[in-house]
């Protein structure tokens, strides 16, 4: 779903009055998967912190794979494999989109670190997915204040992306020398 309203900018929403879009919220908790490998769902009111607080658990080097599954703008999707990133090189790089990343709906985020081996995935329904040191995860999400329990996605629901924003898009994409790949299955937005 589009916008370029002026209104109160969302990336994730469900039916609210009227069968408006409204801003869904999900319960601060997490919940332990036995994937494999094993791995944390993480709904959160305010997933950006809360990721940034995760990477924390982690050390650089960071890949960064930033995937934009859907274009406002004709940039060409893919799946966007930053090189090796210094902390600092990765925050920047978290503070120049914050807006972006918490606001639109149209790309998920991923991040990888060797030392600890650890992945975090902030995908476009604000879910934040941890692989790696769960149990140093699960700390730092209990000390955030979010608890162990089971959460679900509002069915239906919208994704938002924004005219506001059309502008990151088309910056983001040659912000680092990305080595882009084409989307895989799971990452195509219906």
């Amino acid at each position: 779903m589009s916008s370029s309203s002026s209104d109160h900018l969302f990336r994730f929403g469900c039916p609210g009055d009227n069968d408006l879009p409204r801003e869904f919220f999900h319960l601060n908790r997490f919940s332990r998967e036995t994937t494999c490998p094993p791995r944390l769902v993480i709904g959160a009111k305010s997933p950006l912190p809360l990721f940034l607080s995760l990477v924390g658990v982690l050390a650089p080097p960071y890949d960064v794979l930033y995937i934009l599954h859907t274009s406002r703008c004709d940039t060409e999707l893919g799946r966007y494999q930053s090189p090796p990133l210094d902390a600092s090189t990765f925050e920047a790089f978290a503070a120049e989109f914050a807006d972006f990343f918490s606001t639109d709906g149209r790309h998920d985020l991923w991040l990888h670190s060797r030392n600890p081996e650890g992945v975090l995935v902030w995908d476009r329904h604000n879910v934040i997915s941890a692989y790696g040191p769960i149990d140093r995860f699960a700390d730092v999400l209990k000390a955030k204040g979010l608890t162990e329990g089971d959460f679900s996605l509002p069915t239906p629901h919208t994704h938002h992306y924004h005219a506001r924003f059309d502008d990151d898009e088309r910056r983001i994409a040659h912000y680092f020398n990305w080595a882009r790949t084409p989307l895989q299955p799971g990452d195509i937005q219906y």
